[in-house]
């Protein structure tokens, strides 16, 4: 069995692999129990820092005189003070398409919302964006141990644990990608974890600690370490450039192998993972001391432009 961590302490490790997120999504109330009239509109989030060509849906919450609220963020009507800025569609899905400054607001039942402010900034250079391609609707599928909420077993099935970019996620204004663990039970939910790549490096975002987490440096040399900012026990190294990886999907070349160690725990933990270029994540390995007790190898990727 995994230690048990202190529950305010970040997760050191990449892929959620147990103890799966349960992914709540909370509503505000039925249009069909609405009946009162709408005195406002509140849009959320109310400022939004994105780069030209992240897609990040708004919402949309009616205030009523009785002091009930519903989601009207399908029903409203929507416009972008500068559409060569930013774009947004019905249900409130903005665009951002080059660097400037746009307002977002709608209207529903002749009410006008709050306006949000959308600053869009040119894509920079994200060295290591190729390593793990962030695009929506991106799905990888692996096989090896098998994911279950609380426990690592060696699994039957053959497919025991996918992932799946679901989305792009507004975290404190700033738009993050949603991705989604599938564990090899069809009857547990799904875990989900917010990445992003910056010009420094392959980041996640952590409900604990003050900034995110880089988990593959932007460096991409061998040799290359750092050490989290906030948990000076959690260390990460890249080791290799030039791995060669047999899963089975496939045989690949000149992969770049990254392990992250933990001592926080007695012995050590370590997890290894194997990215290729344009691909993504091909194998992870989790060792506790020198014992390995959780794998995965890629089964199959389905990559947009690959």
């Amino acid at each position: 069995m995994a230690p048990i961590r202190k529950p305010t302490r970040r997760t050191p490790l990449l892929l959620v692999f147990v103890a799966l997120a349960v992914l709540y999504i909370s509503g505000c109330g039925s249009l069909d129990d609405a009946l009162a009239r709408v005195v406002s509109i509140a849009l959320s989030p109310t400022e939004l820092d994105a780069r030209a060509g992240d897609i990040v849906a708004l919402q949309a919450v009616a205030t009523h005189d009785d002091q009930t609220q519903s989601t009207v963020t399908t029903l409203a009507a929507w416009t972008s003070s500068a559409p060569g800025v930013a774009t947004v569609s019905d249900g409130g899905v903005v665009t951002a398409a080059a660097p400037g400054t746009a307002r977002v607001s709608a209207s529903y039942n002749g009410v006008e919302s709050n306006a949000v402010t959308v600053e869009v900034a040119a894509m920079p250079v994200l060295p290591t964006a190729s390593y793990w391609p962030l695009t929506i609707g991106n799905h990888w599928e692996y096989t090896g141990t098998e994911v279950t909420p609380n426990a690592a077993t060696r699994a039957g099935e053959p497919i025991t644990m996918t992932l799946t970019v679901s989305r792009q996620a507004p975290i404190g204004g700033v738009p993050w990608f949603e991705v989604l663990t599938k564990g090899s039970d069809p009857l547990d939910p799904p875990g989900y974890m917010y990445v992003r790549h910056d010009p420094d490096g392959l980041m996640r975002h952590e409900s604990v600690g003050t900034v995110p987490m880089n988990l593959l440096d932007a460096r991409l040399t061998a040799g290359t370490t750092w050490v989290d900012p906030d948990d000076a026990q959690i260390s990460s190294e890249i080791l290799s450039t030039t791995e060669h990886v047999d899963v089975p999907a496939g045989s690949y070349d000149d992969c770049l192998l990254v392990e992250q160690t933990d001592t926080y725990y007695s012995p050590p933990s370590r997890q290894q993972v194997w990215y290729k270029a344009g691909l993504g994540i091909v194998r992870s390995r989790l060792y506790t001391g020198d014992e390995l007790t959780i794998e995965h190898n890629l089964v199959r990727a389905d990559v947009i432009g690959n």
